[in-house]
């Protein structure tokens, strides 16, 4: 649990950062994007991690076990927030 609530810790700052810049897009100006550069950089930010680190961390025998458990928290995280990112910004379906 501790994990999780470290986890929690680290991504929370990306996903109010991505909303910020979407919400008011002037902060900072080095990072003012026209609205499609900016919707994909908070979209892609709000994607879970992908298995490739999963299997770097195998290969190397290296933390395998918070791999796997970042693995799993940031894919159910984003079921949540990409949806909800996607709405926050206006983006409709296709």
């Amino acid at each position: 649990m501790q994990a999780f609530f470290h986890l929690l810790a680290l991504t929370a700052p990306l996903f109010l950062l991505g909303y910020a810049l979407s919400r008011w897009g002037r902060w900072p100006r080095a990072l003012a994007l026209p609205p499609l550069e900016l919707v994909t950089v908070v979209v892609m930010a709000s994607l879970p991690v992908g298995a490739n680190v999963y299997l770097m961390a195998r290969e190397f025998k290296a933390m395998e076990g918070p791999v796997a458990s970042s693995l799993v928290l940031t894919t159910a995280l984003a079921a949540v927030t990409t949806p909800l990112l996607l709405a926050l910004l206006g983006v409709s379906p296709p």
